[in-house]
């Protein structure tokens, strides 16, 4: 996975020596502002992802790391087949303003769907969905 890849790097003694050694002598090195900055940043960085935690504390937030990475991952692709699978029917009146091959498109979808033909009761934001101003249907209309 890729959290143990950035875990390899974060959590890298030797790196992080050599990133620390270079920011504890940074007052010698006559650094301009932007590497200052960035210097600053990458040990914060390194010192952020565990760099001073103890072995057996490196070994327990790369599983932790590796844990969110998995549910970040499912969560992602659940939420993906939620939002593809979530269809909302409306009345004749509601398509108003709608093409006829817009419409048409939607109904050869959902012909191949095998979609029921009733509204689905789910409470949508319609101030951003030009397709619903006319809809008289309280639940899908604010």
């Amino acid at each position: 996975m890729l959290s143990a890849h950035y875990d390899k790097i974060s959590l890298n003694e030797g790196l992080f020596n050599r990133v620390d050694a270079i920011w504890q002598n940074r007052e010698n090195l006559d650094l301009t502002k932007e590497q200052t900055k960035l210097l600053n940043d990458t040990r914060k960085g390194f010192v952020r992802s565990g760099a001073l935690l103890s072995e057996n504390q490196k070994e327990r937030i790369s599983e932790i790391n590796s844990k969110i990475s998995g549910l970040s991952t499912s969560f992602g692709q659940n939420l993906l087949a939620e939002t593809n699978g979530f269809e909302l029917i409306l009345e004749a009146s509601d398509l108003e303003g709608l093409s006829d091959g817009v419409i048409a498109a939607q109904l050869m979808q959902l012909h191949r769907k095998w979609m029921r033909l009733s509204l689905m009761k789910k409470k949508i934001n319609t101030k951003t969905n030009m397709f619903l101003p006319h809809t008289e249907v309280v639940c899908i209309r604010f």
